[in-house]
């Protein structure tokens, strides 16, 4: 469980208005040491969070991410927590996966355009798909290309455009 002070820390990573956060990347580290290790998240830092299905820790855990990097040893459990109700993290779980590749992530985020987390029920713009969509066509195009061709058949029409515009621009 993480104090009030290391979240208020976690949240001091959000660049601001002004393009700064408020805290630097060294005064981050001297108050939550445990959050980074090797120069990236801590996988202990993610995996207490996950564990303890602690909705704000999982916050935390992705502001570090975004700030130092994501361990390759944690894409897995992304892409796994894409399909999780305990959270509403969705969006930043698939921005998260940005950089990784592979036929889990690739299948984590056609998942995504399928999922509808009871919170966003109410987005008739499908963001979480369009945004998984966007994210799988930067993978590899092994990985990516079979994806967007049935996705692009998607009965939601918002879901399968976007797929019929990332296909457009592989080619």
């Amino acid at each position: 469980m993480l104090t009030s002070h290391q979240i208020d820390a976690c949240l001091a990573l959000i660049i601001g208005p002004f393009g700064k956060a408020r805290l630097t990347s060294s005064e981050f580290l001297a108050q939550v040491p445990v959050a980074v290790s090797e120069g990236v998240l801590a996988p202990d830092f993610w995996h207490a969070a996950v564990e303890e299905k602690d909705a704000d820790a999982l916050v935390c855990a992705l502001l570090v991410g975004f700030s130092f990097g994501f361990p390759s040893s944690i894409v897995n459990e992304l892409c796994d927590l894409l399909g999780a109700s305990w959270h509403r993290s969705h969006e930043n779980l698939v921005e998260a996966l940005d950089g990784f590749d592979g036929e889990v992530v690739a299948d984590a985020l056609v998942g995504a355009t399928e999922y509808v987390p009871e919170y966003l029920a109410f987005d008739d713009s499908r963001a979480l798909a369009i945004k998984a969509v966007w994210m799988l066509s930067k993978l590899k195009r092994d990985d990516a290309l079979p994806r967007l061709l049935n996705l692009a058949e998607h009965p939601v029409e918002r879901i399968r455009i976007c797929a019929l515009e990332r296909l457009q621009s592989l080619s």
